[in-house]
């Protein structure tokens, strides 16, 4: 859009790239993002032209960096599509969390918590579990978007990874330069933080900012030629533009990810995150999005508390339509608010099932946490014993190929050995004169080819035995995790936790409704799927109560389900 509108700000017009006939349908993506005098202008430019705008984006994703907020008045005040199906995300559950998440509603934060995607730690441990996180799915030939709100500390994560990859040999080391934040090796990942349209790639088209590349190759000048990773395009970027405009680039703040899919996501989440950014963030990723919130501890309401202020902080801009309509409303006398009245009577039961089914959720949401702490654990114990090995591995493999070639010069002297010693035995008394001088040579052959073996396997030994012991360790911690996933399948936590979970939603839903409280038609279908869900004895009674009023009220709440047999867990101690 700036380089549309800056074409045809020029004296003598626009390039005829830029020239659109009239009637042309120009689709503006992330329209969210265009600043209101751009905006302005593009409309200006859109009615002058007879061109048609297609205007899409998200109202609730990053706005403007200058001044914005136009997109979602327009979106409110005006006929516009929306999609009804969001087709990114791998699990439904995920979906429909993500529609909660984008409106600030905390109970988006209960299916996320729910689903072991909150995680609360130091920056330390933040960024060991990223590093391991980014490896594994950069092995797996999956994509990992790492999202936060600050440069530092997108420049923090970048260091820690190409430091990690550097240790592990992932990187040429001996091909390195100075970009702008930093030195870079063959085999980094890097982003182009500048649009250049001098530089051209393989494929024709222009430097862009924020593509992400693979470093290839860097000369002695510093000149470095880059792959593109979503795409087969190569490029060739001077060294100048190098040392000025291309940083590290295995993470991005928010506007930066905005746009992208991915494989899985990580937000690592501080006091300075916005509720936008926190929605940007934790909707990247098809299969995964976690977010590791920065606390002080590794207690889960700390991150709790710390997520529930960051969906309250919005930081939009209110277009000037806006703050007339808000003031407007504010200077019409307030309307009486009718005394509410409950909808039906709450069972003396209600209570007690209610504060059983709160303890035991949260019984089983604290073994959940224990349980994941402890699997953290044992996978980091894991990634060590696997980079112990992997190091011990590398150290000892040239003595492998020394060892190698060692016994099998043995293996010829032995044989050359045996053969001289029988053409000496085989020799007539006056004949052995020459069989024993070549039997001496063999002697002194073999002598000298074996103490080398030994020599060698003197100065392996230590490098042999680390590796075996390295192996051992890697084979336990396998075996140790292994037992411990087994043992996990077996105790139900996850199937059990929410089972509870659905009942107690359910049952704080109901009470809601039967108050007297305004509840809207996808509340109550939530209410009645998650007292069904749970199997409770008593969920049928709660749920007929609403089906009748919904059936006065010609309220469609859908078809009544399967109800599943009552059961009762011993270990939670309530009807499920």
């Amino acid at each position: 859009v700036a380089k549309l509108l800056h074409d045809w700000d020029r004296p003598d017009g626009p390039t005829p790239e830029w020239r659109f006939h009239p009637g042309t349908t120009l689709i503006i993506d992330e329209a969210g993002m265009l600043s209101t005098p751009n905006l302005h202008r593009l409309i200006h430019l859109a009615e002058q032209q007879r061109w048609r705008l297609a205007l899409i984006g998200d109202p609730h994703q990053l706005q403007a960096v200058g001044r914005g907020g136009m997109f979602a008045e327009l979106v409110g005040a005006t006929r516009h599509i929306e999609l009804e199906r969001i087709y990114r995300f791998t699990n439904d559950w995920e979906a429909a969390a993500s529609l909660k998440l984008r409106h600030g509603h905390p109970t988006a934060l209960d299916t996320y918590q729910a689903h072991n995607r909150i995680h609360a730690g130091t920056i330390d441990e933040h960024l060991d579990t990223i590093v391991a996180a980014w490896r594994y799915h950069h092995a797996h030939g999956g994509t990992l978007a790492i999202t936060t709100t600050t440069n530092d500390h997108v420049d923090l994560i970048n260091l820690t990874i190409h430091t990690a990859r550097l240790h592990l040999g992932q990187l040429d080391d001996s091909r390195s330069t100075h970009a702008a934040n930093g030195p870079v090796c063959v085999g980094d990942v890097i982003a182009t933080r500048r649009n250049d349209r001098r530089i051209h790639t393989a494929g024709g088209d222009i430097i862009r900012n924020r593509q992400l590349w693979t470093i290839t190759d860097i000369s002695d000048d510093g000149e470095m030629t880059v792959s593109q990773i979503d795409g087969h395009d190569t490029a060739i970027l001077p060294a100048d533009y190098v040392a000025q405009h291309v940083r590290l680039g295995y993470a991005a703040t928010e506007p930066g990810n905005q746009s992208d899919t991915h494989t899985a996501s990580i937000t690592l989440a501080t006091a300075a995150t916005t509720g936008r950014g926190l929605y940007v963030g934790m909707t990247r990723g098809r299969d995964y999005n976690h977010v590791y919130v920065i606390t002080d501890t590794n207690d889960r309401d700390e991150a709790r508390d710390t997520l529930e202020r960051i969906l309250t902080s919005d930081r939009a801009d209110t277009p000037a339509t806006r703050q007339r309509h808000i003031l407007s409303q504010q200077t019409r006398p307030p309307t009486p608010r009718a005394r509410r009245q409950p909808r039906c009577a709450i069972p003396t039961w209600l209570d007690q099932l209610q504060r059983d089914a709160v303890t035991t959720r949260n019984q089983l949401r604290a073994a959940l946490d224990q349980q994941h702490q402890q699997r953290n654990r044992m996978t980091a114990n894991l990634d060590r014993a696997r980079s112990n090995h992997d190091a011990a591995s590398r150290a000892a493999a040239p003595y492998d190929v020394q060892l190698r070639t060692a016994k099998v010069a043995v293996e010829h002297a032995d044989d050359r050995l045996r053969t001289v010693r029988r053409a000496v035995a085989q020799a007539g008394i006056f004949r052995r004169r020459r069989p024993q001088a070549e039997l001496g040579r063999a002697v002194e052959e073999h002598t000298r080819i074996s103490d080398a073996r030994a020599h060698i396997q003197t100065a392996a030994t230590p490098f042999l035995d680390e590796r075996r012991r390295t192996g051992d360790m890697l084979e336990r911690a396998e075996r140790a995790l292994r037992s411990f996933d087994q043992l996990t399948s077996m105790n139900r936590y996850e199937q059990r936790h929410e089972t509870v979970r659905a009942l107690a939603d359910g049952l704080s839903a109901w009470r809601t409704w039967a108050s007297g409280r305004p509840v809207d038609t996808a509340d109550l279908f939530d209410c009645i799927t998650n007292l069904d869900v749970s199997g409770s004895q008593n969920a049928p009674a709660l749920t007929d109560i609403i089906r009748r009023w919904a059936g006065d009220n010609r309220l469609n709440l859908g078809p009544r389900p399967s109800q599943p047999a009552a059961r009762h867990d011993s270990s939670i101690g309530i009807e499920l």
